[in-house]
């Protein structure tokens, strides 16, 4: 394999503030207009574009900061948005901060995007994958949403930078002819306030992973990885779990560390699916593992092996299990992973589930994960924990993070 190529380096690009608090980005000529439509309540939408429309109250003032950075401000009845924009040689960052002057709960749709004509697009990838439309709600393997498109002139990254927005956002090219991301769950107390950021990275390449990789690189999220990980068992179902991988399949792999699948079908009932730590309260499945460990170090003593663990998830018929760390949906009811189907009629009917607890110092779940390390490393023979579930623990789901809500087009009307 030869060298990689070199550095396309930042796109050359124009930028330009509008008087109704959108942005333009010109790239070889072709000017791209940026626009937010935000709604208001029981109404329409505030678009603020080239010009800014909507509320008969609707205000709006722009300011030049100088050093490539600039302040924007929208106002009308019920919120408030203050927009900070700071443009630098590879992107535009944009941090939009709501405030809710209204005496009610706010409940906003939000759209940040560029305007698309019919036939413009060549290539469209939403989360990464090669998709046109839009994509509602993150999932498997979509926990990464941005949106990409490219046609003839140059390529455009835009992409959700904090947890809100990442958790809440969709993502689309060539919906409702635009290209962007939004949020159809955003919502404030009254008088409370929230920052989206967001941002927009130019790509005159027209290559996804250029756009990715200067994302990457800005927010300091790359890294080298010393090991090469890998899954050694047949997902997850027996008898493919159990099975210890042969020295060629490590080497044609280029594995240092091996994983074992989430624990399917159990030894101490076939009926019952572990996903996390659970295997604390199963002995015969726990002995099976620990040999499965100890034939893979007669192979290769020095090869690690980690267990999947879902770290948020306990099967079991107690919810009362670990109470002081229960994770509680909105309407107060515990949160759980499925209704328990999979655990067959008589278990589902005696309440078993994927149970969700959160780990943190001082309760009873964080307690039992510290326990599970002893036993996985110290009696088991394991070299860690693979862990799962950090982003699915976060969906809307689950979510109560003050600042989302089941907010539905309906609203507009």
């Amino acid at each position: 394999m030869g060298p990689l190529p070199p550095d396309n380096g930042p796109t050359p690009y124009g930028f330009t503030l509008n008087n109704g608090t959108g942005f333009d980005i010109t790239i070889n000529g072709t000017d791209y207009p940026f626009q937010s439509r935000i709604c208001w309540p029981n109404g329409n939408f505030n678009q603020l574009a080239n010009t800014a429309a909507g509320e008969a109250s609707l205000q709006v003032t722009t300011q030049s900061l100088g050093g490539n950075r600039c302040d924007v401000a929208a106002s009308g009845a019920y919120y408030t948005l203050d927009r900070e924009i700071e443009v630098f040689p590879t992107h535009v960052s944009i941090k939009d901060n709501y405030t809710n002057d209204w005496t009610q709960d706010l409940r906003l749709l939000i759209y940040y995007e560029v305007p698309i004509n019919p036939g413009q697009v060549n290539d469209s990838l939403l989360s990464g994958f090669d998709r046109y439309g839009r994509q509602i709600e993150i999932g498997i393997p979509d926990y990464g949403p941005s949106t990409f498109f490219a046609d003839n002139n140059t390529g455009i990254g835009i992409i959700p930078i904090d947890d809100v927005f990442i958790v809440q956002s969709i993502v689309y090219v060539d919906w409702d002819d635009a290209a962007g991301v939004g949020t159809e769950e955003f919502a404030l107390a009254p008088g409370d306030s929230y920052t989206l950021e967001w941002a927009v990275y130019p790509t005159g390449s027209k290559d996804y992973y250029d756009f990715i990789n200067a994302f990457r690189t800005v927010e300091g999220r790359t890294a080298r990885i010393e090991k090469s990980p890998g899954f050694i068992t047949q997902p997850p179902h027996v008898p493919g779990r159990r099975e210890v991988p042969t020295e060629d399949f490590i080497d044609k792999r280029g594995l240092d560390i091996g994983i074992i699948h989430s624990l399917s079908e159990i030894a101490d009932d076939p009926n019952l699916h572990i996903e996390g730590i659970e295997f604390r309260d199963f002995p015969l499945e726990r002995q099976l593992l620990t040999e499965q460990v100890s034939e893979v170090h007669a192979m290769d003593p020095d090869f690690d092996v980690l267990l999947h663990i879902a770290h948020s998830l306990y099967a079991t018929n107690n919810p009362n299990q670990f109470a002081d760390s229960k994770v509680i949906r909105f309407d107060g009811s515990q949160a759980s992973w499925s209704d328990g189907s999979a655990f067959g009629p008589p278990n589902q009917a005696d309440g078993w589930r994927w149970w969700t607890f959160y780990p943190t110092p001082g309760n009873s779940f964080h307690d039992a994960l510290i326990d599970s390390v002893d036993i996985l490393m110290d009696e088991m023979g394991f070299s860690g924990g693979f862990m799962d579930g950090f982003m699915a623990a976060y969906t809307s789901q689950y979510a109560y993070d003050a600042h989302g809500t089941d907010t539905l087009p309906k609203l507009i009307r």
